[in-house]
Order: C-alpha cells, then structure tokens, then sequence
C-alpha cells in the first residue's frame, strides 16, 4: 500500500522557508469523483478524487498527509508555475475512516470527512472550497447528498516528535483542513416499509378496545398478534444496523409500541374482570383507554421524532462584546481640513457614516460588520455551478438596524446590487429576509467585491428618479441615517460638517458624542496654535517644522501610499524612445527630491509599488542616479528634442515649485534641453489623458488593484493585457500578488513613467487625545473612531 507521506518523514524534513510562515496559505481543491464500499459499521468508506494544492512562493511541494485515510494509489497529474503562483494536481484513491453516530437512525445524517495535514512549518492550509466539487452520483445507494463541501481549519498537535532528531522533545504541529459532506437517508422507504406497517399494526390493536370485554380471548389474540409482528419489524429492521450501545431513534418508537401494546393487553384482562360485576363501567374504561392509547401514541411518536430531528445549535452570532468604554474628559473632537465640498472627502462616508458589510481593522484585517461571514473561496458562501456560472451568498446578522431604527434586511441588500451595473451579474435571488444569493456568468476577484448597501427606504425613489447621480448626490450632500457610527446633524459645503453618535450603531457605542469638521479661514499652524482644532491631517513639510515646536502637539508620520512621479507623454517624440526614458531616471536626483519633500521622511521610488507594500518585487531594477549614466544613455537614443515639464498652478504656488527646480537643474546638468510649463488644467486631468505633450509633474495614489493605472497606453502591450485578465479574474490573492510582481518587472524595463519618491502621511493632534492611528487602515482615518476619546 503506497502513502502519501509519513507523520515522521514531514516532522524531520529540512523547513524550506527561513522567514515566518504564519500568513503563508496553502490551498487544497478536491474533486470526489466516486465513493463506494460504505460500511458503516466498519467506520469506512472508500474514496476516488483529484486533489490539488495551489501556493505562492518557494516551487517545493508542501508535504501532506491524509489523516484520516489509507492511500492505495497516488498518481500526479500535472504541475504548472506561473511566476512565483504555482500548483500541483493529484489522482487518489483509498480508504477514509470515520466516525458515524446512529443515534437518531433512521433520520440520521452522516458525514463522510477527508482530513488533509500539512507540518505547520509550511504555513497555513485552507480550502479551496468554492472550486472544490463531486460527481452527481456516488457507487452508494440508500443515501442521498448536496453535491457541495463544507469544510473546518483546524491546528493539530501531535503529542510525539514522531522519532525526531532535530525536535526532539517537542510535539509535531500540524495545519489541518477537513473536507467535509454530509448525506442522509431518504426518509419516505423507512415510512413506507416500517413506519407505516407499524402504525397500521398499532390501530389495529385498538380494535380490541371495540370487542366486548367477555371476549377476553379474542382481545388477547390481538394484543399478542400484534407484539409479535412489532417484534419481527424490529428484528428485521436491526438486520441492518451495526451493534451499538445505545438507542437509536427507532427503537424508541419500538419501544413505545410495545408499552401500549402491553396497556392493550392489560386493559383487556382488567375489562375483562370488572365486567364480570359491572359491564357498564367496564364499557366506560374500554372507551377511555382506546382514546389514551390514540393520544399517547400520537404524541409519543411526534415528541420522539421532534426531539431526534431537531438540531439544538447555538445561535448566539450577534451577542456582543463587552468592551470596556473609557469616560472621555471632552465630548466632541474637532478635525481641520483645507476643503469639504461634500462629505465624499477624508473617509467621512465610509468611516463615520457606513461600516458596510465587512471593514478593515488594523493591518487591514477584514472583519464581517453587517454580515455573519465574508464570502471568500474557502468558505461555502462561493460556490462555482455546473453550468460554469458561479453564486456569491450574503447573509445579513439578524436584529441589525439603521440610524433611525428601522430594520435593516435583504431588501435593503438586493436594492443596493441592483443600483451597480454589471454586466457580469445575471441574477440576484432572496433567500429570505436576511440572506441574497447573486449569480454571476464568470468567476472574478470583483464577485465577492463589497458593495455599499443603502437604505431602501431613503435612496429608491431618488434613484428611480434620477439614477445613480441623485444617488450619490444624496449620499454626498445630506446622506440619511445608515449604519455608521454616527449620523449627520449638520453640514454646510466648505464650512462644516456635525456628527453625532448612531444610536443603533451595531458595535461598540463611541466615546466622543460629537465629531466635528471644519474649514478654517487660517493656516493649520495658527489654528493648532490657537486651539481651534485637536486634530491637523496630511501636513506638508512647511506646516511639519512649525507644528512640531508646539508643546502640547503630538505628531504622527505613516507611510503613505501616494507617489510623486514624472509622467511621460510616450506617444510622441522623444518620450517613445525607451534609451531617453532611460536616460531621465538617471537623471535626477531622488534623494534630494524625496529630502524636499519629506524632511528626513518618505521613501526613494524605483517602482510604481512601495517596498512596503507586501507585493513589492525585490528584483525590481533600481535606476540609481548617475550623471554618467544619463549622459551615454541620452547619446544612445539619438534623440534630444526640448521637452515641457508640466506643472499645475497649485504646485506653481506652493513649496513643491523647490522640488520641480531642483529637477530641472538635475535634467539640464544631464544635457537635457527643457522648461518649465505652468498649465490651467488640474493635474489629475493631464495625468488620466496622458497625452500633454510633456513631462508632467504630479502624485498620485498607488493602488493595488489598479495594476495598469501607472502605464501610458501606448506602452500597454498584448502581454501586459493579459497580466491583467489573471489578475482580474484569479480569486486567488497570493495569485494577484504574483501576477503583480510579474508586472512589475516588465514596468521596470518599459519605464513607463518616472518614479520619485513616495510620501508619508503626517497628523497632528493635541497629545490627550488618544487611539489616534489614522493609517493603520490604509483608506480610512476613522476605523476606530469608537476608541476615540480625551484623556
């Protein structure tokens, strides 16, 4: 017999990986092709199935096991790489042992289950359960399945180091996933051949209760006849069952049966005595027991049943945590800000207003809010279709409810798709008030996107008027009560904006009652100063170095994602020449860029990525400067054109105007033939054209969704669009990382634009103020606004 791997070969293998594997995931699939040779009693079952493991990193195969199997057969199928995202297929087939209760026999349900183990030096196993699947039709009979999985991660540890050198002493680790499928009987052959035969058995016995007391012998033949052909129903239905030591369901209702034939018996000889002095009295005891004999059977038999069939299982998923409040010395804390047109600003929507189905805490961990569970290929809640198609299910937690205290429920859910166009959805479905399944044509990592969800009630008529415009005019300008931790009291564009606690706020109840945003007339510096605010966001190198003297400010520096770069417009000369984009990023001098900038802060830029960031290509190509360099690659390219660098009139009248001198006089030293061009449109609007005719000065947000937003169309090539579609449509994250450092080579030889510096993401705030960690998600300010408060 062949095995996939032994405990003691995977606990004394070398750890292939030197880093902490802890976030390392490794997926499983399988596909039950056959399960035949059930024998309950034995506990086993055999097996035929692909399996497949998809993982990201080192080509090693992660070692596994079977625990709960015995492999006859192993054959590897194929095994395929696509950078650093690789994958491997297997064909099984064994025998898997189980454990299978018959307790509620013949309503049980058992459950056949495939435990898959890998050493937990390798990381972590989880299932690939929405791509996982079985054949419509099993080599069992008398059983009946949904054909989907459900599954359980679990740690195991093995109290033994299995023989090992190495860890001696220490017990072997696991990460474990179980596979698991339920089945059941079908219910109506066990009515037809012993339910119902016993039921008919039972009243017919009750006919004694109709023959004359005096025929005493007559009435006993009955009872007897009928205690006899229960026996031989038990007997024959226990044939079929394994020895255990306890009751099944069945034999309970056997049991049942032979107490009232045995009271059938009992009356009858009881009858028979008393009507040998009272005939009458007789009749009415007759009469009395045929009708306790009906009712008892009728409700012994439902209680029984009732109490078998239904599952007891807790519930509880919305209990909430007690969470300890701090009593705050102020009540509202007051942020500044330089503009609020509208509240679509700051993260004021989606951190005060909304929380939405799941949010990001700290490290931008995903936590359901509005739903019991987040949709994800590990879980149930995907689940690819036969016909190619695939189901997304959003299940709402019970008892939610908006800002002014209606309910929140699938209506609310199914109203908010239907708002979004996509062509990708075919159909949205209730289930019932609190879940929504949505069907989609192709699998993509948007399916289980998040999206907004609106209360009906406020948003229907807008948008059946007006589209998704008045929608959002709405949400923007004066959105009504939803499931944010607080709700609008006041707003004035470019004034202020009031907001006061949720009352239904479904988390912990913030401390601050009020938070408050205002534009104000005077710079930060003077308004910190004066104690006009307790909260100072995105500060520039000039309003840093004043704040920073102030004694009773405390500064905070986050990275940030946002990269100021120089974009080319490569559809025209000399910008489509690779060698003079080149020659550009030697040319200049990052460091002193970023020092301008940023102080002693912000990051040198390479790439259009961060080395923060955790798909950051460590391979990437660093264009470091080098007069030399930029002088033989710009006599190279053969071309030497005077060229604009493009800049806006803000940046024309603020301190960045330093940066772009000293970038003109790096490019100059270098040979370059430039100047410098103030243009009347804003930067973002050049940068989305691309075709300026320049070199445009500007930042703009990195995103790691938006893997092509740093390319100039003209220099998106056939294998860069294809990049793309795995990216997009994979479901797989650690699959879009390698896809994304994939693209980040190639960008690092096209040189599409050139990179600068990445920037930090400086606040201020007055130091009683505590919890304020504004960049620990990395798109929302107010993550843990309910943890706000003033010491």
């Amino acid at each position: 017999m062949k095995k996939i791997c032994l405990f003691i070969l995977l606990f004394v293998s070398l750890n292939v990986f030197s880093q902490d594997n802890s976030d390392i995931k490794t997926y499983v699939g399988v596909y039950l092709s056959d399960v035949s040779g059930f024998e309950i009693s034995e506990g086993r079952f055999n097996a035929d199935l692909i399996i497949w493991f998809k993982w990201f990193g080192s080509e090693i195969i992660p070692p596994f096991t079977f625990a709960n199997g015995e492999i006859t057969n192993q054959e590897e199928l194929s095994k395929e790489k696509d950078g650093k995202w690789h994958t491997v297929k297997y064909h099984i087939q064994g025998t898997f042992r189980g454990t299978f209760p018959l307790q509620k026999f013949p309503f049980d349900k058992q459950q056949f289950k495939i435990q898959i183990d890998i050493p937990e030096e390798y990381g972590k196993i989880v299932p690939d359960l929405a791509g996982s699947g079985m054949a419509d039709k099993f080599s069992i009979t008398g059983w009946e399945y949904q054909p989907y999985f459900k599954s359980e991660i679990n740690k195991i540890t093995y109290y033994s180091d299995f023989g090992s050198l190495e860890n001696e002493g220490i017990p072997f680790s696991a990460s474990s996933v179980n596979f698991l499928l339920d089945i059941n009987r079908p219910i109506l052959p066990y009515i037809i051949k012993f339910i119902l035969p016993l039921l008919i058995v039972l009243l017919m016995s009750l006919v004694a209760y109709f023959i004359s007391p005096e025929e005493v012998e007559a009435n006993l033949g009955i009872g007897v006849t009928a205690l006899l052909t229960c026996v031989a129903l038990h007997f024959s239905l226990a044939d079929s069952l394994p020895n255990v030591s306890y009751l099944v369901t069945i034999d309970k209702i056997f049991i049942v049966s032979y107490l009232l034939i045995l009271f059938n018996v009992v009356e009858s000889v009881v009858s028979f005595r008393i009507s040998k002095d009272n005939l009458k009295l007789s009749d009415k005891i007759e009469n009395i027991s045929w009708k306790m004999t009906l009712v008892t059977m009728t409700f012994g038999f439902i209680l029984i049943i009732g109490i078998d069939m239904i599952s007891f299982e807790n519930n509880s998923k919305n209990v909430k945590t007690n969470y300890i409040s701090m009593k705050s010395t102020k009540d509202e804390v007051i942020l500044d800000t330089a503009a609020l047109k509208t509240l679509n600003s700051n993260n004021i929507l989606k951190g005060l207003i909304y929380r939405g189905l799941y949010y990001e805490v700290s490290g931008d961990v995903k936590t359901p809010f509005l739903i019991e569970k987040i949709p994800a290929l590990t879980n149930e809640l995907v689940r690819f279709l036969k016909d190619g198609t695939v189901a997304v299910r959003w299940k709402l937690k019970t008892g939610l409810k908006w800002g002014d205290g209606s309910k929140i429920t699938s209506e609310d859910l199914i109203f908010s798709i239907n708002t979004e166009e996509n062509d990708n959805r075919l159909k949205v479905e209730k289930i019932d008030n609190y879940t929504v399944d949505i069907y989609f044509k192709k699998r993509n990592y948007a399916i289980i996107d998040k999206f907004i969800v609106y209360p009906k009630k406020y948003f229907e008529a807008i948008f059946k008027e007006k589209g998704m415009d008045g929608l959002e005019n709405l949400l923007f300008n004066n959105p009504p009560p939803m499931d944010g931790p607080y709700i609008l009291k006041k707003f004035e564009s470019e004034k202020i904006a009031i907001f006061e606690i949720n009352p239904y706020f479904a988390g912990k109840k913030p401390d601050i009652k009020r938070i408050i945003y205002k534009v104000s007339d005077k710079k930060l510096p003077e308004t910190i100063k004066n104690k006009n605010c307790d909260i100072g966001l995105n500060l520039g190198v000039e309003s840093f170095e004043k704040i920073k003297q102030i004694d009773f400010i405390s500064i905070k520096t986050d990275k940030n994602n946002s990269l100021y770069l120089l974009q080319p417009d490569t559809s025209i000369e000399p910008f489509n020449n690779l060698l003079f984009r080149k020659a550009l990023t030697y040319a200049i001098n990052r460091d002193k860029v970023r020092e301008l900038l940023f102080g002693d802060a912000g990051e040198i830029a390479y790439n259009y990525r961060s080395m923060y960031e955790k798909d950051y290509n460590n391979s990437n190509i660093k264009h470091e400067y080098s007069l030399q360099k930029a002088k033989e690659l710009l006599f190279q390219s053969g071309v030497n054109k005077p060229f604009k660098i493009i800049i806006s009139k803000a940046v024309s009248k603020s301190p960045e105007m330093k940066v772009v001198e000293s970038i003109y006089n790096d490019l100059i030293a270098s040979g370059f033939k430039t100047e410098i061009f103030i243009h009347d449109a804003s930067s973002a609007k050049l940068f989305q054209e691309g075709n300026h005719g320049g070199l445009l000065y500007t930042n703009r947000a990195t995103n790691f969704d938006k893997v092509t937003y740093f390319w100039t169309k003209p220099l998106i090539t056939n294998e860069v669009k294809n990049l793309k579609n795995k990216f997009d449509n994979t479901m797989f994250d650690e699959r879009r990382l390698a896809v994304s450092m994939q693209l980040q080579e190639i960008w690092g030889e096209t040189v599409p634009l050139i990179p600068l510096s990445f920037g930090v993401y400086r606040t201020c705030y007055v130091s009683n103020f505590q919890n304020w960690s504004p960049k620990a998600v990395s798109d929302n300010l107010f993550w843990n606004v309910e943890y706000w408060y003033f010491k």
